[in-house]
């Protein structure tokens, strides 16, 4: 979802930092629990809640009967994953969602799950909710950059964490061919944001594509460039007029950009032998940048919340149909953005008041359905951190809800397929509108079988472990 984007982020994530280790010893995060065994039944389970009423015996008895148990977060075994693979026979694109940034417990999963993908499924690519641009270069330094570093050059702050970093160093392992990891795991992005200390490299990336045709013209992309990025690392208060000045002029020269390499692309492609596909990164970059500019200049906040998830719908098309055409895409986001049909849900009045937006799963459904399978990720209760890691704990939920029908199952981890199941007395609930948590805190009524394939559940979650 949204994260601060033009605070200074050394800042704020400092501030925020300072703020958990002041709190009493008893509030602070404990370290998320990573299982490198498989959980027994006895392990796995949990006292269902009693005070999550509203869930009929029936809807009790069919999640009690019909769910996967997930035995662990993050071990390397994969029995238990393995009911996965019929589910997503002949799917291109598996959505990994999260109802919040801030969670240890998703974000072991979800890279338990990629790895899983990875080298049992065939995916190659994981792209990340970050930016385009960064992580692709990220990516081409992925062999020789430690981990960490790889990490924060492509990922936005809410992703710096101990439990994501080993994905990284996965990735970076698998760049040497081995028994385990035959294949290189790509990492990509397809955010059209500003964040993360990636994007300094962004000009001279640009210039470089472009000298190879045109120095002079190099020349002034790079200033261009540059001195917008200068201008965005003053904070929002001075960057907001800045664009409402030169919106036009920007968006005009990047757009010219954008036709220039379109124009050039196979000479482009022919004398950057080195790196045939940054050109067809140059010029998707360019574009994202132009609509950038214009959704922070929108009117109102539905419109820049429509124009973000359009910019990261059409860069995951990209990613698609011409950087890795034929390859198998494993999507990393947070459940707003991925979900099927977001422009149904009735807004949020902290949020987003009074208006119904698309979002980026909507344009991503409209064009791959058939190859598509989107999980959403949910948990019950606990304690999570915001965008600036802010410690929050995750509000009582609703009788009836996703959350409340999931608990009755008994386990601290469990899987529910949303695409198979016949309407019935017991599988209502997800054919009608039901409430599911947005960010740990708000109640979102939805149709949860119109939003997302499959469930996957956490019981009990932590805050990350911050990196720095």
């Amino acid at each position: 979802m949204d994260v601060t984007i033009c605070a200074n982020p050394t800042i704020v994530w400092l501030a925020a930092w300072l703020a958990v280790l002041l709190l009493p010893s008893g509030s602070r995060p404990m370290p998320a629990r990573q299982e490198q065994q498989l959980l027994t039944d006895r392990e796995l389970s949990i006292t269902p809640d009693p005070n999550a009423a509203g869930v009929s015996e029936a809807v009790t008895g069919w999640v009690r009967e019909n769910h996967q148990p997930v035995r662990s977060l993050s071990a390397e075994r994969y029995d238990d994953l393995r009911f996965l693979k019929p589910l997503l026979q002949g799917k291109r694109i598996v959505q990994l969602g999260e109802s919040s940034h801030g969670v240890a417990e998703f974000n072991l999963v979800k890279a338990r799950l990629v790895k899983f993908l990875h080298q049992e499924l065939g995916f190659e690519v994981i792209a990340f909710e970050s930016s385009l641009d960064q992580c692709y270069r990220a990516d081409r330094q992925a062999a020789s950059a430690s981990p960490a570093n790889t990490l924060m050059d492509c990922l936005v702050g809410v992703w710096h964490t101990k439990e994501v970093l080993p994905l990284f160093e996965y990735i970076h392992a698998s760049r040497k061919a081995s028994r385990k990891t035959p294949r290189p795991l790509t990492l990509a992005g397809f955010d059209i944001q500003q964040i993360g200390r990636g994007k300094r490299g962004r000009p001279a990336f640009l210039r470089d594509v472009v000298t190879k045709l045109n120095a002079g013209y190099a020349g002034e992309i790079y200033q261009l460039d540059a001195d917008f990025l200068v201008e965005y690392d003053k904070g929002r208060q001075s960057f907001q007029p800045y664009l409402q000045q030169e919106s036009g002029r920007l968006i005009a020269a990047y757009d010219r950009l954008a036709g220039f390499l379109a124009q050039h692309q196979a000479r482009l492609a022919h004398l950057c032998k080195e790196d045939p596909q940054a050109p067809l990164v140059a010029r998707q970059t360019a574009r994202y940048l132009s609509l950038y500019i214009k959704q922070q200049t929108a009117s109102d906040v539905a419109a820049r919340s429509e124009l973000r998830d359009q910019g990261m719908a059409d860069n995951l098309e990209f990613l698609l149909r011409e950087l890795y055409p034929g390859k198998k895409i494993i999507v990393w986001g947070h459940n707003f953005h991925l979900q099927h049909d977001n422009a149904a849900i009735p807004p949020l009045p902290d949020v987003f008041p009074g208006v119904r937006v698309r979002s980026m799963g909507h344009w991503v459904a409209q064009r791959h359905r058939k190859e598509l399978y989107t999980i959403g990720i949910f948990m019950y209760r606990g304690r999570a951190a915001n965008n600036i890691r802010q410690v929050f704990e995750i509000t009582p939920v609703q009788r009836g809800s996703l959350e409340a029908i999931s608990s009755q199952a008994g386990r601290k981890y469990l899987f529910l397929d949303l695409s198979r199941p016949k309407q019935n007395p017991a599988t209502e609930w997800m054919f009608k509108p039901a409430t599911a948590k947005y960010n740990g805190t708000h109640d979102m009524t939805m149709v949860l079988r119109a939003q997302y394939d499959g469930i996957l559940f956490i019981h009990t979650v932590t805050p990350p472990n911050y990196l720095y």
